[in-house]
């Protein structure tokens, strides 16, 4: 591999590490703990996680797989290895790196906005 492309994969490999933690911050520590869903498949593995326990991230790789591999026909091989990549990366810190950290238990109305707000930091950094 070229010197570029190696230098290029780190760069992507940390927006995702940096990105994944403010997902998962907002979502576990903000947005579960609040016990608010949110929409797509995160929303659906968090009621999932209220109802029977079952881990969030699992889920969302669970919800996300069909979809990637779908999108992959039509948009190629590279983007179905860079979205499991980025799947399982904001799983595992949604499963095993939030719960670290206390959960928000003040205001609910503040809650949506700290999700919202370091949610979308998160995401915006996974997909620019």
């Amino acid at each position: 591999m070229k010197k570029e492309t190696l230098k290029n994969l780190g760069i992507d490999l940390i927006v995702d590490i940096i990105g994944s933690i403010l997902i998962a911050i907002g979502t576990y520590n903000f947005a579960t703990a609040q016990m608010f869903p949110l929409s797509g498949f995160t929303g659906l593995a968090i009621v999932f996680y209220h109802l029977f326990g079952l881990p969030i991230g699992l889920l969302t790789i669970a919800f996300n797989i069909p979809v990637a591999i779908i999108c992959a026909k039509r948009l190629g091989k590279e983007f179905l290895l860079k979205s499991i990549k980025t799947m399982i990366i904001s799983s595992l810190f949604i499963d095993y790196f939030a719960p670290l950290f206390p959960v928000y238990t003040g205001d609910k109305l503040l809650a949506v906005i700290c999700t919202a707000v370091i949610s979308a930091i998160g995401y915006a950094m996974i997909f620019a």
